[in-house]
């Protein structure tokens, strides 16, 4: 080949490869309010050891080196003198920064408007709505399994629980109210294995009278039908024969009222519809006898209507037999309440303000989608049968696949172990124990702030201040660990960095302090508390936080335009709020209530320290499921959703953030499906 052709042959050249920085963070104005974040924190650090006249950093003498090593395990009960020392900052002191952030290319001139972003946030940087999340999160529709909903089937407190299977009525029902009837007690149990039959006022074989609840108008009034004076059911009235024929029941005698003294039909937690449309009536059938001389149904004592009640009257399967004049139509053994269809404690009060459908009517229709109770045990069970085999492969991809539906409670730990590639090799644990020796070795700074952090958030929580010890060793030892730095080579931050003293400024004595290149802040604690529920040993915990941080965590504390940073987390809350709830965003607005200010500290911590431990290990399956931070924010806007009404009601910044201080109560799965799969596009 001639030397021509050789030279045409060669591809022609690319454009020239974007500097380092470029790669971290593309936006020169993200970058700058980066730098200059950095330094003000820096600033604060310095400001304070000149001011308490303590160096960043020294070497411990010999016998606080054995000190520290006796009391490794213990230095939860050391109380060290921390009242001169402050944090380098709290949340609120970023969250000014992200507000003072703009564009320089962006004219943000224009007068507010409804077209125009009410919120703090003024950058213009590409989030997701409601439908690009429904599509990004397609295993968190209603009528998909999700450990958090369909693990325990919720049963209004007060609604008598009858398992499986059981025959007769729990002993805790109401009693009857004097002057009704007693049942007779040698009334034949139902044999076990009957079928369940649903709550229905009918059955040959099943009388219709439970002694335990009674039933009532809404008035207290009797029901008309109900003759005053009726005689006593006599008590040895012979049982119904086996081989008695099953006759419908006929409604069209007068001589037979449709009452009995023993029916309790109440049951304060079934909603009051009166027809079964799953039961139709028979009216009419000509082979049953119209009169019944010697069993008086009646009492004038217990009215026979409730508007709690679903009352159905026949059964197409079970029809009623009145054959015999001398059958008793009683059964104490069948309650008239269906533990199988728990009702919803969940609804949400902005349902009219933001044209989404009953959350009780989501719910419910969600489970009859999904079975039911029976369908959740076969889902749970099938779940973690699942979630083992994933285990027994060890395929990383599966587990972060098998988590968006919540990691079973037995199953987490080694499933997010799995997903992060974390492991408890015998390299590992003499990574952490040359980690530990450092610690005992020198003294820096920053272990000061880390002991007034834990003293102020973990120590202080009800959830985690029994794992104290957990949180000095893990975070003394992640202060001090370099290979936290190669997370700076996708981080729109930099490392700070200290000089040796008499050589500043020289960038041969310069030194990345602390060594992880991570100065903690108000907080910061709470991330590494939730895992102390899930590894017991430090150097595992140790492990796993670690990748934690280095993949999401510290995206939350950046400034950057990454999807999961922070700036795009709030900017995300703030859209999705005021495209959803717009009569709330503005009402908030207009009393000096942003919601952002509100909500910004929940994000930052990833929720850490506000919800019950459950519901934030659930919310943070779905992290690691997603291998994304944005269902933080989605989260943070279905919150306002759920106290929207409430809320509107505010009038003072401190009222909105009273409303909001307590999220404990939340769940979080049923939060996040019905602001995101039943809110009207």
């Amino acid at each position: 080949m001639c030397w021509p052709c050789v030279f045409l042959s060669r591809p022609p050249p690319g454009p020239p490869a974007a500097p380092p920085q470029h790669t971290k963070e593309p936006l020169q104005y993200m970058r700058n309010a980066q730098a200059s974040w950095e330094k003000r924190i820096l600033k604060s650090l310095n400001s304070m050891c000149t001011e308490l006249g303590v160096p960043l950093a020294r070497k411990r003498p010999l016998p606080e080196q054995r000190e520290l090593s006796n009391k490794w395990n213990e230095m939860g009960t050391d109380e060290p003198d921390l009242s001169k020392f402050r944090p380098v900052y709290a949340p609120k002191d970023f969250l000014e920064v992200l507000v003072s952030l703009r564009n320089p290319n962006l004219d943000c001139s224009e007068e507010v408007s409804s077209l125009s972003h009410w919120g703090l946030i003024k950058v213009p940087l590409h989030v997701g709505d409601i439908p690009q999340v429904r599509e990004a999160c397609p295993e968190l529709t209603l009528t998909s399994g999700q450990l958090g909903i369909d693990d325990h089937p919720h049963v209004p407190s007060g609604t008598p629980h009858v398992p499986s299977g059981t025959p007769h009525v729990p002993s805790g029902t109401p009693h009857v109210p004097s002057g009704t009837p007693h049942v007779p007690s040698d009334t034949p149990h139902v044999p076990s294995g009957t079928p369940q039959i649903p709550p229905t006022l009918t059955s040959p074989q099943v009388p219709l009278t439970s002694p335990q609840i009674p039933l009532r108008y809404p008035s207290g009034t009797p029901h008309p039908h109900v003759p005053s004076g009726t005689p006593h059911v006599p008590s040895d009235t012979p049982h119904v024969p086996s081989g008695t024929p099953q006759v419908p029941l006929a409604l069209t005698s007068p001589q037979v009222p449709l009452t009995s003294p023993q029916i309790p039909l109440t049951s304060p937690q079934v909603p009051p519809t009166l027809t079964s449309p799953q039961v139709p009536p028979t009216l009419t059938s000509p082979q049953v006898p119209l009169t019944c001389p010697q069993v008086p149904l009646t009492s004038p004592q217990i009215p026979l209507t409730s508007p709690q009640i679903p009352l159905t009257l026949t059964s197409p399967q079970i029809p009623l037999t009145l054959a015999s004049p001398q059958v008793p139509l009683t059964c104490p053994q069948i309650p008239l309440t269906s533990p199988q269809i728990p009702l919803s404690h969940f609804c949400i009060a902005h349902s009219k303000r933001a044209n989404m459908p009953s959350a009780l009517q989501i719910v419910t229709n969600r489970k009859k989608c999904f079975g039911r109770q029976a369908a959740s045990d076969l889902f749970e069970s099938e779940h973690v049968r699942l979630g083992r085999r994933v285990l027994g492969e060890q395929d990383s991809a599966a587990a972060q696949q098998y988590s968006r539906q919540g990691c079973p409670t037995g199953l987490r730990a080694p499933l997010w172990a799995l997903i992060l590639n974390s492991t408890n090799d015998p390299e590992d644990i003499m990574h952490y124990e040359q980690l530990k020796a450092g610690v005992i070795q020198h003294d820096l700074v920053v272990d000061n702030l880390i002991y007034k952090d834990v003293k102020l958030t973990a120590s202080n929580d009800d959830y985690y201040f029994v794992f104290e010890d957990f949180l000095y060793q893990v975070l003394l030892c992640f202060s001090r660990d370099t290979t936290v730095l190669e997370h700076f080579n996708y981080n729109s931050a930099t490392p700070p960095k200290s000089y040796i003293q008499g050589k500043a400024e020289q960038d041969e004595y310069a030194v990345i302090y602390p060594p992880n290149g991570v100065i903690p802040f108000h907080g910061f604690s709470m991330y590494v508390a939730p895992l102390c529920f899930l590894y017991n040993e430090p150097c595992r915990l140790y492990g796993v936080f670690r990748e934690m941080y280095v993949r999401y965590f510290f995206r939350l504390h950046s400034i950057s335009s990454h999807p999961s940073g922070i700036v795009s987390l709030c900017l995300q809350f703030e859209r999705l709020l005021q495209s959803h709830l717009p009569q709330l965003f503005y009402h908030l607005r207009e009393i000096g209530a942003q919601p952002l200010s509100i909500a910004f500290k929940w994000m930052v911590r990833a929720f850490s320290g506000y919800l019950s431990t459950d519901q934030l290990l659930l919310l943070w399956d779905r992290i690691l499921g997603y291998d994304s931070l944005e269902i933080v924010a989605v989260l943070a806007a279905a919150v306002f959703a759920f106290r929207a009404e409430n809320l509107m009601e505010v009038t003072s910044l401190a009222s909105a953030e009273a409303v909001l201080a307590d999220l404990s109560t939340l769940k979080v799965m049923p939060l996040i499906q019905i602001f995101v799969f039943a809110t009207m596009i």
